[in-house]
């Protein structure tokens, strides 16, 4: 059974959105015990098993995204990340095999 996954946000300082600074991150993330996902202009996404996410962050369970407070930022990544926060989860309208959801 896979273990429980947080995902994460991270935004990036404005002085650091190239494509320098992305990666950047994305090292710095796999020595926090986070894998990175995706990248944008603005932001890297990350995922983290829900243990570790808890060893530095705190208890997952009362997050919600959107409406739980920006995450401390961890010291590694405090020179190129605005922000760090709990992504929300994906809202499927249709069902994986592209069947409407009942």
């Amino acid at each position: 059974m896979a273990r429980p996954r947080v995902r994460l946000q991270l935004l990036l300082r404005r002085e650091r959105r190239t494509p320098e600074g992305v990666r950047a991150v994305q090292k710095a993330l796999q020595s926090l015990d986070m894998q990175p996902t995706a990248s944008g202009a603005a932001t890297v996404s990350a995922a983290m098993d829900a243990e570790a996410f808890e060893k530095r962050f705190g208890p997952v369970s009362g997050i919600v995204p959107f409406e739980t407070d920006a995450l401390e930022t961890p010291p590694s990544l405090r020179k190129y990340v605005e922000s760090v926060s709990v992504a929300p989860q994906h809202t499927y309208l249709k069902s994986p095999r592209g069947k409407p959801k009942r």
